[in-house]
């Protein structure tokens, strides 16, 4: 995992209000006289490629509370997606992360960040690239987990965090336990018995670097595997295992809401 510290390039670029990510950004709003980027941001953004080359994070402080919105592409024009907050506060705030997911691996991206403050002020948008990881190498066989059935969390923050968020093969959906720390876990039927080659772990984390799990056991069927370490971004752990429920614990974590973004269990 490495970290990418952009330079500010001012943008005249102002924020629609709605929330979400999508592959077809709204157009955004020209403002006449924009305030400047200098006057919302404590310092540059942030950008964090995840492992795996299909996502990755921005991170944003604002000196007011504002509602902010990132768009990105492989040109300039930054027009492939956008993404805004994924936290759990509600309204404008002044720490900001942003999921940019359907990313090509091993591609430059660039993006622009804007935002708009509690009083309706648009703000000049910041500019910059980052480039994402190379693909990972994969466990034989598919992804079971986007047709499988979440049958138990230890418990999920609300019901815009359930648990079934880690099986849906969207990084910029989580589940979010309420408070459960390194007690965290999830349980995932598969239908029916598998060949598990392997599990793909991303954990979830707060703006401000808290609630990461840092180690899961895997139980497949009553049998233990690991601990294994995991990081931001995409884990992959091989497995020689079968069966039909497996089971996520968390065993070392930096406490707080801890959860998935995105669980993958791969087998045939």
């Amino acid at each position: 995992m490495r970290l990418v510290r952009v330079s500010a390039g001012a943008v005249a670029l102002g924020l629609l209000g709605a929330c979400g990510s999508g592959d077809q950004p709204p157009a955004p709003v020209v403002e006449a006289s924009p305030l400047p980027p200098a006057a919302l941001l404590a310092g540059a953004p942030t950008v964090t490629p995840e492992a795996g080359g299909a996502s990755a994070v921005l991170v944003a402080h604002t000196t007011v509370k504002a509602a902010c919105r990132v768009y990105y592409g492989r040109t300039p024009e930054a027009v492939d997606g956008w993404a805004t907050d994924t936290d759990m506060s509600d309204g404008p705030h002044t720490t900001h992360k942003a999921v940019m997911v359907g990313l090509q691996p091993a591609t430059t991206y660039y993006y622009r960040f804007v935002g708009t403050d509690e009083g309706g002020r648009s703000y000049a948008g910041t500019g910059g690239t980052f480039r994402t990881d190379p693909a990972p190498s994969l466990p034989p066989g598919r992804n079971l987990a986007p047709a499988a059935r979440v049958s138990a969390v230890s418990s999920q923050y609300s019901d815009a965090y359930a648990g079934a968020n880690a099986v849906d093969d969207n990084p910029s959906t989580e589940w979010a336990t309420r408070g459960d720390g390194d007690r965290a876990s999830i349980t995932i039927d598969l239908g029916r018995t598998y060949d598990i080659t392997g599990v793909g772990f991303r954990p979830r984390q707060m703006s401000d670097g808290t609630s990461i799990i840092t180690a899961i056991e895997i139980i497949v069927d009553g049998h233990r595997y690991g601990p294994f370490k995991t990081a931001l971004g995409l884990s992959v752990i091989r497995l020689h295992a079968r069966g039909r429920t497996v089971r996520i614990d968390a065993v070392h974590s930096t406490g707080g809401n801890t959860g998935a973004q995105d669980i993958a269990i791969y087998g045939r």
